[in-house]
């Protein structure tokens, strides 16, 4: 199995660096809270009765929860890149360990 994690970690990180996100050193606790916050936009887009797959426009920008999910994802992917993450290597040890997890592991009955 391949993994481009990392890659695609670099170039969000990149980017991110050219628009002078990263200029200053960020507050790791507020990095993860701006990872939140797409992830309760995308639960707010569930709120106003949008489809779990339906991408809308206002103007220019695209809206819905696929695009708050993919700006979730690339969040995470750039403060991986920023912290020295290798993501492929984490994925893929946490991939491995799930597999020999029981059914409904964790779920109380």
């Amino acid at each position: 199995m391949v993994i481009l994690l990392n890659e695609m970690a670099k170039e969000f990180h990149s980017l991110n660096v050219d628009k002078g996100f990263w200029d200053d050193s960020r507050d790791p606790l507020k990095v993860l809270m701006l990872i939140v916050t797409e992830l309760s936009e995308a639960a707010e887009e569930f709120r106003h009765d949008q489809p779990a797959n339906h991408t809308y426009y206002l103007g220019p920008e695209p809206k819905g929860v696929p695009i708050e999910m993919a700006d979730a994802i690339i969040r995470i992917l750039d403060a991986c890149a920023a912290w020295g993450i290798d993501l492929d290597e984490a994925v893929m040890i946490k991939y491995h360990y799930n597999k020999t997890r029981p059914f409904m592991h964790g779920k109380k009955s």
